[in-house]
């Protein structure tokens, strides 16, 4: 929910640290540093409040999962707010500490957010069955406001009054500040070696992965402990004797935060790399450019690496590794010493010779980078496959709740979804256009017979093989179609590729077989689809009357003698016409009035049951009747058995398609199935 927030901080920071002199000069003289300070109200409205936007987010995420709309409830919001700014010690001592809004805070913005949601759903339940509130009229944005008053203001004070404790217990100092010092004072006794070095990035990282600024938490640390390094290499350089402090914050900055903390240079490399995830390759790259230049918020929290127990081994690991790469190629002579102060924002491998006045500087940047990348591809690897493992769980979901619509026969809007279906939803409708309209889409082919066991035609059906979701159900394709406004151009897409196919599907199935297509009902009735059509027939004159058009009963479609005249206008051009899931409703007799459809499709609720239900076999018995009395033919679909094939053989159905004969399969293996058969 934040990239937008850290997009946007990013870049503003980087082009406002830009490592160049004369750019400083410029942006900072300019009509009275206007473009600097330009720069600067942005980063202060991104990450300077970053724990505000990460309060209001984890609070919404929260009442989203425990079924309330925050549209509407906002209550678990405010609480979350007011007591993250009264723990964070924002107004301590009547004054603003704006430190604490920024990263500084994170850790305590998500604990703060989820202990408040998670309370004040809890006193808000309680409440709810203990008394109503009534208010005149039908105003109900006025009663869940009183609603959310008492739970709201119980969450407050037990924030303050933690919040007191912590100053009594702590001398004076909040949660989060006694927390900086307790950590800080670690070092006190520490001197400037690799132990310290080792120690300092451990807990930096270690802080980061809670969502905590550990670079400002001990930055106390690094001012007294290692920026003076820098002091003393200088002034021996000065002396005319060699500089000996290996451990100087230049050290750490520029070989083993590369990219930032973590040397998530590494991890960008790693992802571009090994990552077969398409949307953790995009972040990789809007990332990539800010994190040349060492910020590595956008990637950090994006990712996340915050709270992301998968690369919690490599982003501890990975500084101590290059540390100690570092310091030993160093000791041993073939880096010389960091003698120069260079700005933290100077991009790799410049500031690796900047620093040491040495080439060697940036060789040896690269070989941390490689060690790094190394030690972050397996679990980027681990990270792919648990994303997809997540992404199936989600498009599972999904399919359920298409699935119940389409029993219920509820008509449910998946791109409207405020959940995670809808995440999936429209993901799905991003990679539709270049996944099935900008190429040719998969499709199987399923194939019919008569009753003398002659194959007579297939039905063509759509598949869908994602690279994250693997197949996609198909009227979930459709549906996400139709609501994105890419339907007829994928129903379009669909009937070129089968007239393409033609050629193919006669050799293998012969020249008289018929190719069933289904069509939507939104689609058959546009005046764009029907001059497709036209079109068609003109390019693949010898297949038109080769393809049968199913329109399902479910098909929104108003039998009026403008949709007769489209459906005969669309005949004479030599297609045929199909009723798909034929029933005994209202729409099904209406379709029969008219002369266009030459094929039934019983509904399979039918089929499927003939051996069971009687009324279904009297049922189907009927439709076979009245069919042949007006000349249509009637094909059972979902003929999985030879018990079932005779019953409907009985009844007068003819016609079959099913696993009795075989599954949709790709063309390839067309000539297979019908061979079996």
């Amino acid at each position: 929910m934040l990239i937008p927030v850290l997009l946007i901080g990013s870049i503003s920071l980087m082009l406002k640290s830009f490592p160049i002199e004369g750019y400083q000069n410029f942006i900072d003289s300019f009509c009275n540093g206007i473009i600097s300070n330009f720069f600067s109200l942005i980063y202060s409205a991104t990450f300077g409040v970053l724990s505000l936007y990460v309060s209001i987010s984890i609070s919404i995420c929260y009442t989203q999962q425990i079924g309330k709309d925050s549209r509407h409830n906002l209550g678990p919001m405010i609480a979350s707010l007011v007591s993250f700014l009264i723990i964070s010690g924002t107004f301590e001592d009547g004054a603003l500490n704006t430190e604490s809004l920024g990263a500084a805070g994170m850790f305590t913005a998500v604990l703060c957010s989820f202990l408040a949601s998670w309370f004040y759903d809890f006193l808000s339940k309680k409440m709810k069955r203990s008394m109503r509130m009534f208010t005149e009229g039908d105003d109900e944005v006025f009663r869940n406001t009183l609603m959310s008053l008492t739970p709201a203001a119980a969450v407050a004070g037990v924030a303050a009054v933690v919040n007191s404790i912590s100053l009594l217990v702590f001398d004076g100092n909040n949660i989060h500040m006694a927390f900086s010092v307790g950590l800080s004072s670690i070092f006190e006794d520490m001197g400037r070696n690799l132990g310290s070095a080792l120690l300092f990035e451990f807990f930096v990282h270690l802080l980061w992965f809670f969502g905590i600024h550990g670079h400002n938490v001990l930055e106390p640390v690094s001012q007294d402990l290692f920026a003076t390094a820098m002091g003393e290499n200088q002034l021996l350089v000065e002396q005319g004797m060699a500089a000996t402090e290996i451990h100087s914050k230049t050290f750490l900055d520029v070989f083993v935060n590369m990219g930032g903390s973590g040397s998530v240079v590494c991890l960008l490399i790693a992802i571009m790399v090994f990552s077969h995830r398409r949307s953790n390759r995009k972040l990789g790259l809007m990332a990539a450019i800010p994190g040349f230049f060492n910020i590595s918020e956008l990637i950090t929290f994006g990712l996340p690496i915050v709270f992301n127990p998968i690369f919690i081994v490599p982003y501890l690991l990975v500084p101590m590794v290059i540390t100690t790469t570092s310091t030993l190629a160093v000791e041993m002579g073939m880096v010389p010493v960091a003698i120069n102060h260079v700005e933290w924002t100077t991009p790799i491998l410049w500031s690796g010779y900047l620093a040491t006045d040495s080439i060697a500087g940036s060789i040896l940047q690269l070989i941390n980078i490689v060690i790094g990348t190394l030690i972050y591809a397996p679990f980027v690897k681990i990270f792919d496959k648990e994303m997809i493992r997540d992404a199936n769980r989600k498009m599972d979901q999904l399919v359920d709740l298409m699935k119940q619509s389409e029993e219920t026969r509820e008509v449910i809007r998946v791109l409207s979804l405020r959940d995670v279906g809808g995440m999936v939803a429209r993901h799905l409708a991003e990679d539709l256009q270049t996944q099935l309209i900008d190429r040719k889409p998969i499709m199987f082919y399923q194939p019919q017979y008569n009753h003398k066991g002659e194959c007579i035609g297939a039905e063509a059906l759509l598949r869908w093989k994602h690279s994250i979701y693997d197949m996609i159900y198909p009227p979930l394709v459709i549906q996400v179609a139709e609501e994105s406004g890419k339907l007829i151009a994928l129903e379009k897409n669909i009937f070129v590729t089968i007239m393409e196919s033609m050629p193919e599907l006669t050799k293998v199935l012969g020249d008289e077989i018929k190719i069933s297509v289904n069509v939507t009902g939104t689609t058959i009735q546009s005046d764009e689809f029907e001059k497709f059509l036209v079109q068609l027939s003109k390019d693949y004159p010898r297949y038109s009357n080769r393809i049968v058009i199913e329109i399902t009963e479910q098909a929104a479609l108003s039998i009026k003698e403008e949709l007769i005249d489209r459906l005969t206008r669309i005949a004479k051009r030599g297609y045929g016409f199909a009723i798909d899931d034929f029933s005994m409703g209202s729409t099904s007799i209406k379709y029969l009035q008219t002369n266009v459809f030459n094929l039934i499709k019983l509904d399979g609720s039918m089929t499927r049951v003939i051996l069971k239900n009687r009324r279904s076999k009297d049922i189907i018995s009927s439709i076979t009747k009245l069919s042949s009395d007006l000349g249509i033919d009637v094909l059972a679909e979902y003929v999985e058995t030879e018990e079932q094939r005779q019953a409907l053989e009985e009844v007068g159905c003819y016609l079959y398609q099913g696993w009795l004969y075989s599954p949709a399969v790709p063309i390839e293996k067309l000539q297979v199935a019908k061979n079996k058969k």
